[in-house]
C-alpha cells in the first residue's frame, strides 16, 4: 500500500511540473502577440439617432419581377450590416431559408438600396404573398430593425418560378448562344426553347442582327418545305434591312434560294457574302450544294474542298466542315477519285479524335473500295479502342475479319473466323451486309461451304434477301440471288413470299429485279391474291405496268 501511495504522489508532482513548464512559453507567446483589432462598429464613431428602415417602394422591373427600393438610416453599430428583403409566406418556416440574393450590404448614414423580391422557398405550390418585409441585420443574425408594407404578389409553383426566372435573368448574349446550341442539337425536347430565346433577344434589342439567321434556321428545321423556307426568307430579309452587310444572313439566304431552286439569286447571295468577308464555312458548303443541285459535280467538289481545307475552327462552323466531308464522300466515287476520297476519310478521322466512329467509316471505306481487310481491321480496332460504341463499329470489324478469313489459307484463318464471329455472329443480317459490296460478297461463298444457309432466318423470320428488298438495295439483292437466295422463301410474321416485298413496299426497282430473275409475279400469291392484285389494290401504275408487261402467255 505504501509503494502505491508513493507512486501516486510522484505522478501528481510530475503532472504539476509539466503544467508549470508549459505555462511559461504560452504566456510568453501570448504576450508577444499584437492586440486584436476591435470590430469596425467599435472603431468608428457612431452617428446619432436610431437604426431605421424609413421607406419601402416596390415596382415591377423590365424583366417582369418586383424590386424593392429600401430607404434606411444606419448609425454604424452593427458588424457586417445588411438589409434583407422578403415576401411573406403562409408557411411560418419560410423565413428560416436564407438566400444571399435577399441580402445586400449597407453603409453608415442615410442611404437606399434596391433588391429583387424573391419567391419564398416554401410552400412549393402556387400562392399569393400579402406583404413585403424588410429587416436590418448583422450578417445572418436575427433582425435588429424591421418594417413591412402591404403588397400582394402572386407566385407560380417553385419549379416554374425558378425555370422562368433563370430564363429572364440571362443576358442577350447568353440567350443567343444557348439558342444557337439548341438549334444545332435539334432535340425535340428543347428545340422550342431556341425560338423563345431568340424572341426575347429581339424584344430586348430589335437590332440584334445575329438573331435573324438563327430564326431562319429554326424555321427550316422546324418546318422543312416551302412554308418553312418562305418563313426563313422573310426573317433573313428583315435582318438585312437592318444591316445589309451581315455576311451570315447572305450565306443563309443563298441556301434558302438554293432549295427554292432560285439558283441565280443564290449565287448572287454567296458572291455578296464572299465580298463582305466571313469565317462562316457554310458559305462554301452551301455554294457547293448549289453546284451539286445543278449537276455541276466538279464545281461542287471544289467548293466543298474549300470548307474542308480550312483549318478546323472548333466552333459551330465545324458542322459545315463535317457536312462538306459527307457531300464529298458521296461525290468522290469514280476509280480515279478514290485516292482523294481515301485522303479525306483519313484526314477527317485524324482531325476529329473525339468522334472515334469516323475511324469505323474509314475502315468500311478501305474494306469496300480497296479490299484492304488488314487496314480495315486496324482502323476498326482504333475506333473501338477509342470509344466508338455504335453497333456498326462492331459489324465492320466483323466483316473485315470474315473477308480476311475467306482470303487466308494459313494458320491465321481460324483466328480471323473467331474474331469475325465474335463481332458479327452468323445471321441473315451478316449475309446481307456481306452482299453489299463486291469485296465482301465473296465471303458468303466461304460461309456456304460451312453449311451456312443463304436463306437462313432470324427471330423476325426474315432472310438476307428480304432485308435487301425491303431496303430497296437492288445491287445487294441481285448478288444474293446470284449466290442462290430463294425469292419464293416465306418471311415475316405474315409469312409472305420474299418476291412480294417490292410490291408491298412499292419499290419498282425491286419488282423489276424479281421479273428479271424469272419470278412470275402474276402467279405468285399471298392469301389468295397475286402480286399483280396487290399492285392494283395499291394503285401503283408503274408496278402494274411492269408486271403486266411480263405476263406469261
Amino acid at each position: 500500500m505504501k509503494d502505491k501511495r508513493t507512486l501516486l504522489l510522484m505522478s501528481v508532482l510530475l503532472a504539476l511540473l509539466g503544467v508549470y513548464l508549459l505555462k511559461s512559453p504560452i504566456e510568453n507567446y501570448l504576450a508577444d502577440q499584437p492586440p486584436q483589432p476591435e470590430s469596425p462598429a467599435s472603431q468608428e464613431q457612431l452617428l446619432p439617432g436610431e437604426n431605421e428602415i424609413r421607406k419601402i417602394d416596390v415596382a415591377q422591373g423590365d424583366d417582369g419581377y418586383f424590386y424593392a427600393t429600401v430607404h434606411y438610416f444606419f448609425r454604424g453599430d452593427l458588424s457586417n450590416p445588411k438589409i434583407r428583403v422578403m415576401a411573406d409566406s403562409p408557411d411560418a418556416d419560410a423565413s428560416r431559408f436564407w438566400n444571399s440574393e435577399q441580402l445586400v450590404d449597407i453603409q453608415k448614414g442615410e442611404n437606399s438600396v434596391r433588391l429583387e423580391v424573391l419567391r419564398p422557398a416554401t410552400p412549393y405550390k402556387e400562392f399569393t404573398s400579402k406583404k413585403i418585409v424588410v429587416s436590418m441585420n448583422s450578417g445572418f443574425a436575427a433582425a435588429q430593425t424591421t418594417k413591412e408594407i402591404d403588397f400582394p404578389i402572386e407566385w407560380t409553383d417553385s419549379s416554374t418560378y425558378m425555370r422562368n426566372r433563370e430564363f429572364a435573368k440571362k443576358t442577350i448574349d447568353e440567350l443567343y448562344a444557348e439558342a444557337v446550341e439548341l438549334i444545332d442539337l435539334a432535340d425535340a425536347r428543347t428545340f422550342q426553347t431556341a425560338k423563345k430565346n431568340l424572341e426575347r433577344v429581339l424584344i430586348k434589342d430589335s437590332q440584334y442582327i445575329d438573331a435573324y439567321p438563327e430564326l431562319a434556321r429554326f424555321s427550316m428545321k422546324n418546318n422543312w418545305g416551302p412554308e418553312g423556307l418562305k418563313q426563313a426568307e422573310t426573317y433573313l430579309i428583315s435582318g438585312l434591312k437592318l444591316n445589309g452587310n451581315h455576311a451570315n444572313s447572305h450565306v443563309l439566304l443563298g441556301y434558302v434560294y438554293v432549295h427554292q431552286r432560285r439558283f441565280d439569286e443564290a449565287k448572287a447571295e454567296f458572291e455578296t457574302a464572299e465580298k463582305i468577308g466571313t469565317k462562316n464555312l457554310w458559305l462554301w458548303a452551301n455554294w457547293g450544294e448549289l453546284h451539286a443541285m445543278q449537276g455541276e459535280s466538279q464545281k461542287a467538289i471544289d467548293m466543298y474542298l474549300r470548307a474542308t481545307d480550312t483549318p478546323r475552327p472548333y466552333d459551330t462552323y465545324d458542322r459545315a466542315r463535317l457536312d462538306a466531308y459527307l457531300k464529298l464522300f458521296r461525290l468522290l466515287t469514280s476509280p480515279e477519285q478514290l485516292a482523294k476520297a481515301d485522303e479525306l476519310y483519313r484526314k477527317r478521322a485524324d482531325e476529329y479524335p473525339s468522334i472515334p466512329c469516323f475511324r469505323t467509316d474509314y475502315a468500311a471505306f478501305r474494306l469496300e473500295r480497296f479490299d484492304d481487310y488488314q487496314g480495315a481491321i486496324a482502323e476498326s480496332r482504333k475506333a473501338i479502342d477509342n470509344g466508338c460504341e455504335s453497333p456498326r463499329s462492331r459489324q465492320v470489324m466483323g466483316l473485315a475479319n470474315y473477308v480476311a478469313w475467306s482470303n487466308t489459307l494459313d494458320e491465321q484463318r481460324e483466328a480471323y473466323l473467331s474474331q469475325a464471329q465474335l463481332f458479327f455472329p452468323e445471321s441473315p443480317r451478316l449475309i446481307y451486309q456481306l452482299a453489299r459490296s463486291q469485296t465482301t460478297n465473296k465471303a458468303i461463298g466461304e460461309l456456304k461451304k460451312r453449311a451456312v444457309s443463304i436463306d437462313s432466318k432470324d427471330n423476325e423470320n426474315f432472310t438476307a434477301l428480304a432485308y435487301a428488298l425491303i431496303e430497296n438495295d437492288v445491287a445487294s439483292a441481285r448478288r444474293l440471288i446470284e449466290l442462290g437466295a430463294d425469292p419464293m422463301s416465306h418471311v415475316g410474321d405474315e409469312d409472305y413470299p420474299v418476291a412480294m416485298a417490292p410490291v408491298f413496299y412499292q419499290h419498282k426497282e425491286g419488282v423489276q429485279l424479281m421479273l428479271e430473275s424469272g419470278v412470275d409475279l402474276s402467279a405468285v400469291k399471298y392469301r389468295g391474291i397475286s402480286a399483280l392484285g396487290y399492285a392494283e389494290q395499291l394503285q401503283n401504275p408503274e408496278i402494274i405496268h411492269l408486271i403486266k408487261s411480263k405476263l406469261k402467255i
